[in-house]
């Protein structure tokens, strides 16, 4: 397993294991409706944030969406995210 920064083509694998979490599931309509789309995280990741996600074999399995803004005043955590088979395991 390895962290590595989200690139613009990891999006659609982002929002996979969102929608696949056991606890907090939101679909991808729910998502929408609260702003939050492929459009919206892709914009956020070529301007104000940046964020990393865990990776098994070329699968991302978990997204701590440790989406930051980055600016002097502080940070935000945008979502934290697990494909459910890789629940209980240490990241």
């Amino acid at each position: 397993m390895r962290f590595r920064e989200i690139r613009e083509h990891d999006v659609v694998s982002l929002f996979a294991v969102r929608v696949a979490t056991r606890e907090n599931r939101l679909s991808r309509e729910q998502l929408a409706g609260l702003g939050i789309n492929e459009k919206t995280v892709l914009a956020m990741l070529d301007t104000t944030h940046r964020g990393w996600l865990c990776e098994e074999d070329d699968q991302v399995v978990a997204s701590p969406w440790a989406i930051v803004r980055m600016e002097k005043c502080g940070s935000s955590l945008y979502s934290q995210a697990m494909k459910e088979e890789a629940s209980g395991q240490s990241f």
